[in-house]
């Protein structure tokens, strides 16, 4: 594989890894927005639900436009953050500790493998 073959393979799994963000702040905002049309003006533990899920919607949508510039930061930020939202969520409710599971690992590990990519771009980068 020569180095142009490399450099696109990483660019291509960077490229992934920002969808992925990008299709995590989009479900996270289904997610919000369908709790709260699900429970308008009723309980409040739906409304701290959906609150949340608008707001981790948020903090994807940010990193999603941050990995334009800063791909490695932010594909590690975006692992950190998916990892510790659903450890919590697990903690705080056991039985959603698997609700979604394969969605969530399948998030991680293109996160996993866009981060592998983007720091090897970025070594690539520094020696030539």
């Amino acid at each position: 594989m020569t180095a142009e073959e490399r450099a696109t393979e990483h660019a291509r799994r960077v490229r992934r890894g920002r969808w992925w963000i990008g299709l995590s702040a989009i479900l996270f905002a289904a997610s919000g927005l369908i709790e709260l049309a699900a429970h308008k003006g009723h309980a409040n533990a739906s409304l701290t639900t959906a609150g949340a899920d608008l707001g981790l919607a948020v903090l994807f949508a940010g990193l999603w436009l941050w990995a334009r510039r800063a791909p490695v930061v932010a594909l590690a930020f975006s692992m950190a953050l998916l990892l510790g939202v659903w450890l919590v969520a697990g903690v705080i409710d056991r039985s959603t500790l698997l609700d979604g599971y394969v969605l969530r690992v399948a998030a991680l590990v293109v996160f996993a493998a866009g981060l592998r990519a983007a720091l090897a771009a970025r070594r690539a980068a520094q020696v030539s």
